[in-house]
């Protein structure tokens, strides 16, 4: 999911108004049946995120807000590469990467790592995973794993 787009702003913002908490536990089933199944998922994480680290947002900064959520997803890769000694990079970049090495899904989920659950929460959050048929899909912009 690229964008929240105006249509899923305007049903989260009559959640958020419903309940006064943007907790997905308590505002998303007002608008759940409303949603396209394929971005509840990415929505739910959002609201999540934005609850958790205390970041409102309207509907002059929801696009923002969005990709702020989505950046911050691939600050925790960077991180946990860091951990496990890989380095990330996008496809349009692997190219001019020197590296032995490349890693995505579902090759992460075959290199034997401890934490596989969470590296896979990672793909679909960098929406290398599409939530409605579990396939991988990229784009030159796909983040991937290399050492």
């Amino acid at each position: 999911m690229e964008k929240l787009g105006e249509r899923n702003y305007t049903l989260l913002s009559q959640a958020l108004k419903t309940t006064g908490t943007c907790n997905p536990d308590e505002c998303l089933f007002v608008v759940e049946e409303q949603l396209y199944v394929n971005e509840i998922e990415a929505i739910e994480q959002f609201l999540r995120w934005c609850h958790e680290n205390d970041k409102p947002f309207g509907s002059g900064n929801y696009e923002e807000r969005f990709q702020e959520f989505k950046s911050s997803n691939k600050d925790k890769l960077q991180l946990f590469a860091k951990e496990v000694g890989f380095k990330v990079v996008t496809l349009k970049e692997l190219h001019r990467t020197e590296c032995d090495e490349v890693f995505m899904p579902p090759d992460i989920l075959l290199t034997g790592h401890d934490d596989v659950v969470e590296v896979w929460d990672y793909a679909k959050d960098l929406s290398w995973v599409d939530t409605a048929s579990g396939e991988i899909k990229t784009t030159e912009e796909t983040l991937v794993l290399v050492r």
